[in-house]
């Protein structure tokens, strides 16, 4: 039931997004108390968190929008052109990231997680698919537009994030079968 996996699915994006939010914030903290205040010592308070979580989370440090440290697993940010926009879904290039970030003074750490990959070219190497662990079907499709045929993604704040759209399902058909069955009974 589509409905039923897209429930699941938001489930565990907002699991993920308050634990990514933890994160931050603990960042943050480590980043005010002091002890972390050279380029370098950033690269390794970043590399510590990111080896902590199992959740693949990617960090970045900006200064007037420019990167000065970041985790091995924050790549897909050096991947776009366009600014990251806090607490969105965008393409990152190779994929579609959630992205959020907090401010430390002068600083911004940004913090993004994979959602789907998806390449402009794929081979045996290089596939399309959603993250592991929203098990969701390679059919989906991710918009960042409503559409009729889709199931909107909230965040936890009940937020538009993006649109889901599984393949072969549209809300069209249960609309035009619940339509029929009431017009039915009213004809009776």
């Amino acid at each position: 039931n589509p409905q039923i996996e897209k429930t699941l699915f938001e489930n565990k994006l907002h699991n993920k997004i308050a634990t990514l939010l933890q994160t931050l914030d603990a960042i943050k903290l480590e980043k005010e108390s002091g002890r972390y205040n050279s380029q370098f010592s950033d690269f390794t308070l970043l590399s510590r968190f990111s080896n902590k979580s199992d959740n693949s989370f990617g960090f970045v440090i900006t200064t007037q929008n420019r990167a000065k440290a970041w985790s091995s697993d924050a790549q897909s940010f050096f991947n776009t052109k366009d600014p990251l926009r806090s607490g969105e879904v965008q393409f990152l290039g190779n994929g579609w990231y959630y992205v959020v970030s907090k401010q430390v003074g002068l600083q911004n750490i940004w913090g993004l997680f994979c959602i789907k990959h998806e390449y402009l070219y794929q081979n045996r190497y290089l596939t399309n698919f959603f993250s592991d662990e929203f098990n969701l079907s390679p059919n989906a499709e991710i918009s960042t537009k409503p559409s009729l045929f889709s199931f909107p993604i909230k965040d936890i704040q009940g937020n538009y994030l993006f649109s889901l759209k599984i393949k072969g399902h549209t809300k069209v058909s249960e609309t035009f079968s619940l339509l029929s069955n009431v017009s039915f009974y009213l004809f009776l």
